[in-house]
């Protein structure tokens, strides 16, 4: 899988160490006794820049794509969650088709990531401001190729994805709208999360992973 470069390098690496110390700072907590109160269920909505592992992309293609994704989890317990997502990216190229490894016309190249993670959240009590958390698990990459000529490629790839990112409640930024919300469509919490997740899918030597940078929108009922 090839990496990130130069400033988008410099990003991760920021925002991995920005974790990491707030992983080290939240204060060692317990979760309150009565399950029934706390959320089970959470919807997700996220976008962000691809950064994908095919070889001489950034020469064909549009450089860092963005990658819209959505995804629901089930909390097993408070903290661990299983989760699904589906993502779709769609970017224009010209002179190269790097699956076929063969020279093309105008190119139209579509990749659909399906994700099944456990995560893990170090959330310590329902009011937390800032809530890190890390996953993985299995990915299947679905992709699409179509060239101006009409010709048309298709076909997936399994793999695996890594991930860690932050949550901040936005609840405590304005509660009467979190109560408005609670009343009306059930939903107890309210996170804007900045994500950053690796994905590899490679297949007699073609990797239809890649690296983001991601900014959503949780829900937690």
């Amino acid at each position: 899988m090839i990496g990130f470069s130069g400033t988008y390098a410099n990003c991760k690496v920021m925002f991995v160490t920005l974790l990491s110390s707030v992983c080290l700072l939240l204060p060692v907590a317990s979760l309150a006794k009565d399950e029934s109160t706390t959320p089970h269920w959470s919807f997700e909505f996220k976008v962000g820049q691809f950064e994908s592992a095919l070889d001489k992309w950034d020469t064909y293609y549009d450089e860092n794509p963005f990658l819209l994704n959505v995804g629901w989890s089930y909390k097993i317990f408070r903290p661990l969650e299983i989760g699904l997502s589906l993502g779709r990216m769609t970017t224009n190229g010209i002179g190269d088709l790097p699956i076929q490894q063969s020279v093309g016309g105008d190119v139209n190249f579509t990749l659909i990531p399906v994700n099944i993670s456990l995560l893990y959240r170090f959330v310590f009590h329902e009011k937390q401001l800032l809530v890190p958390y890390i996953g993985g698990g299995w990915t299947r990459v679905y992709y699409r190729q179509e060239t101006g000529g009409g010709d048309k490629f298709e076909g997936s790839h399994d793999g695996h994805h890594v991930k860690l990112g932050i949550q901040i409640l936005l609840d405590s930024f304005d509660k009467q709208s979190a109560r408005n919300l609670q009343r009306k469509i059930g939903v107890e919490n309210t996170y804007l999360f900045l994500e950053a997740q690796s994905m590899e899918a490679k297949e007699n030597g073609i990797d239809l992973g890649g690296d983001s940078i991601s900014l959503g929108l949780l829900m937690e009922y």
